[in-house]
Formats: structure tokens, C-alpha cells, sequence
């Protein structure tokens, strides 16, 4: 009886696994010590700039935090390596292209920040996406360093790639 609750156990976990913006879904996760270094005179050559299918991100040198990058043909995420080996996700944020706004429109922490237009005049909202839950050891008090990653995210810089166009929506008044 123990082992037929045990197989049914697992195959409960691999048969209905659930999936959130802040895990893997067995995506790699690559660590900063891959991401390329920014050639570009705009900005610091130690400023690393992460690059998708459609539009790349540049962090600045200083930000110096622990950080892990998990990237999509359409998304690039940022988290806080120690939180997230500590088992408290570290999710501080993703920049992500939807076609749809439909997609994204009512989930909170999701904001448009742009609107990317790739060649073939594909037409994409580019949206922040940020936790809405705590994703530090909270019982140690601040993490500075995922919250330097967090509020990064609020001001990082999106480009366009491989002939997409980039536009920063204006901030609402609201």
C-alpha cells in the first residue's frame, strides 16, 4: 500500500506540474558569468548586455548583485542567486514581449513599459513584470541586494535587436 501511494504520489507531481513566472519550467537558468560584455561606446565596456530574439537589456556595472538570467525567444527574467538557492524564488523581475494584450492586462505587477515593432512589422507590447509576494529571506530583514535587483527593473533599459524597433511608452499621469 505504502508503494502504490508513493507511485501515485509521483506521478501526480510529473503528470500536473504547475508553472509560474518565477520558475524554470526547465528552462536553463544562466548565471551573469554568461552574459556578453557591452562592446557598444554608449555604454561602460563592464556593463553586461543579455539579448533574446527580439531586444536586449544592459546592466550596469553597478549593479553588483548575485544574480541568475533565464532567458526566452521573448522574455529575459532576473533573479537573486542567494534568495533563490535559499528556496525563496528570487524572482526580481522579467521584460517580456506580448502580442497580445489580452495575455497580460489583468495580472497584478505587470506593467507596459514599450512597444517593440520587429522587421517583419510584428507589432509587441513590452511589459515589466514584477513579484507581488516577497522573494527574500524576509526574517533576516532587507536583502539589499535583490532589492537593487527589484528596483532595477522599474528603470532598465530595453533596445531593439536584429532590426526591432524600440519605443519607451510615456509614463500616465495617473
Amino acid at each position: 500500500m505504502k508503494k502504490f501511494l508513493a507511485i501515485l504520489a509521483i506521478l501526480a507531481i510529473t503528470a500536473f506540474p504547475v508553472y509560474a513566472e518565477n520558475q524554470t519550467n526547465g528552462d536553463k537558468i544562466k548565471s551573469e558569468k554568461t552574459a556578453s560584455v557591452c562592446k557598444c561606446k554608449k555604454h561602460n565596456k563592464k556593463d553586461k548586455v543579455i539579448k533574446n530574439k527580439l531586444f536586449k537589456i544592459v546592466i550596469p556595472k553597478e549593479i553588483t548583485s548575485n544574480y541568475q538570467v533565464k532567458k526566452t525567444k521573448n522574455s529575459i527574467s532576473l533573479y537573486d542567486k542567494p534568495s533563490r538557492k535559499a528556496g525563496f524564488g528570487g524572482f526580481a523581475f522579467t521584460i517580456k514581449a506580448f502580442q497580445d494584450p489580452s495575455e497580460y492586462d489583468d495580472y497584478p505587477g505587470y506593467r507596459k513599459i514599450g512597444e517593440l515593432t520587429d522587421k517583419k512589422n510584428n507589432l509587441y507590447d513590452i511589459v515589466l513584470i514584477q513579484p507581488t509576494d516577497v522573494q527574500y529571506d524576509y526574517t533576516k530583514g532587507e536583502n539589499k541586494d535583490y532589492l537593487q535587483l527589484f528596483h532595477f527593473g522599474k528603470k532598465v533599459e530595453v533596445q531593439g535587436i536584429n532590426g526591432s524597433v524600440y519605443s519607451k511608452v510615456k509614463k500616465s499621469k495617473n
